[in-house]
């Protein structure tokens, strides 16, 4: 008797044999942009448009500018929510980012939680954005922000 193989799915988690395979958010990222995907990042912003100024904060930024390279169409994601959050703001906003389709974010500062969220979803973090949105989008495509391998602040800072 031959039992079912296994499928490839983001929201799998048991490799048992005809049960959903987790994959990795890099290989879904990698097969996406195979299939013609579009690259998009997320911008950490004061305002609702790409002349905002970039907010410093990741967990408790106003908002997030979500950006497609290619294209250059840009969509505000608000995040009032976490603004005034007591604990986990950094953890939701990195959720809200990745079910955006995100594969980097950029801002002026990332903390531990938020980094290790963003880390585990699979998306790139640059840091020390400042200026506009727009001055960041270019930055980005000109590969001159840095990317980050551990969080560039304590939790709860301001």
């Amino acid at each position: 008797m031959r039992r079912g193989g296994a499928t490839a799915s983001a929201t799998g988690n048991n490799n048992a044999p005809g049960s959903p395979l987790a994959l990795p958010a890099h290989v879904i990222a990698m097969y996406n942009n195979m299939r013609g995907n579009k690259m998009k990042i997320a911008i950490t912003s004061k305002g609702t448009t790409v002349d905002s100024p970039v907010d410093p904060r990741f967990g408790r930024a106003a908002g997030f500018m979500v950006c497609d390279i290619d294209t250059g169409e840009c969509a505000y994601k608000d995040n009032a929510q976490n603004l005034s959050a007591s604990q986990g703001a950094g953890i939701q906003s990195a959720k809200n980012v990745a079910d955006s389709g995100v594969s980097a974010i950029v801002t002026g500062h990332c903390g531990p939680k938020a980094f290790s969220a963003l880390k585990a979803a699979g998306i790139k973090i640059y840091t020390g954005a400042e200026g506009t949105v727009a001055e960041n989008i270019e930055k980005f495509k000109a590969g001159s922000l840095k990317e980050i391998d551990n969080a560039d602040v304590e939790g709860h800072w301001s």
